[in-house]
C-alpha cells in the first residue's frame, strides 16, 4: 500500500503538476519555464512582445584597403573578406586598384655602384562595404585582423571618391585630341 501511494505522488509531481501549471499560466497569460527530463524548456511564445526595438546606428560607406606585395596570398585573402562581408548580410563591392611598382638598388659596400636590383609591385584591393551596423562593425574587423596573413597590410577607412580616381586609366588619345582642340581654340 506504501509503495502504491509513492507511486500515485511521484507520478502527481512528475507528470500532472508541471502539466497543471503550464495550463494555469497559459490561462492567465504568464511566461513559464519548465523543467522536464533535467532540461530546461522555454515557453516564450506565451512572453510579453516588445515592439519598441531600438534602432542601431549604422556607419556611412567604408573601405577595407589591403596591400601586399604577394599577389595570390592577397587576392585569396581580398576574396575571403569579400566572402566573409557578404555572409554577414551587409552590401559590398570589391575591386583591385592597378599595381605600383617599385624599384629596389643595393650597392656594393663602400661605394656607390649598383650591386643588385629589385622591382617590386605592390598590389591593392579594396572591399567598400555600405551601411555597416554598428553592432556588426567590430566583429567584422576582428576578423580581419585575426585572420591577416603574413605580409598583407591592412587599412579600414571611410570611403573617398578620390580613392576611386585611381581606378581610372588615363586614356592618352582622349587627352591628345583635347590639346588639340585647345590649340585651335588658342589660334581662332
Amino acid at each position: 500500500m506504501a509503495g502504491l501511494i509513492r507511486n500515485s505522488l511521484n507520478q502527481l509531481t512528475c507528470i500532472v503538476l508541471p502539466r497543471l501549471t503550464r495550463v494555469l499560466a497559459v490561462r492567465s497569460g504568464l511566461h513559464v519555464s519548465t523543467r522536464q527530463y533535467g532540461m530546461v524548456r522555454d515557453d516564450s511564445v506565451f512572453g510579453p512582445e516588445f515592439d519598441n526595438t531600438p534602432e542601431i546606428p549604422e556607419h556611412d560607406d567604408l573601405n577595407i584597403v589591403m596591400k601586399g606585395y604577394d599577389f595570390p596570398v592577397l587576392e585569396k585573402y581580398a576574396r575571403y573578406v569579400h566572402r566573409f562581408v557578404m555572409s554577414m548580410g551587409i552590401s559590398s563591392d570589391m575591386f583591385p586598384t592597378p599595381a605600383t611598382k617599385t624599384q629596389v638598388r643595393t650597392f656594393k659596400p663602400q661605394t656607390t655602384a649598383t650591386d643588385k636590383k629589385y622591382d617590386l609591385e605592390l598590389y591593392q584591393r579594396t572591399v567598400q562595404i555600405y551601411d555597416v551596423p554598428s553592432t556588426r562593425l567590430p566583429l567584422l574587423i576582428q576578423m580581419c585582423q585575426q585572420n591577416l596573413p603574413e605580409g598583407v597590410e591592412l587599412t579600414v577607412k571611410q570611403a573617398d571618391p578620390e580613392d576611386q580616381i585611381v581606378l581610372y586609366v588615363p586614356d592618352s588619345d582622349l587627352h591628345a585630341l583635347t590639346q588639340q582642340l585647345n590649340e585651335m581654340k588658342r589660334r581662332k
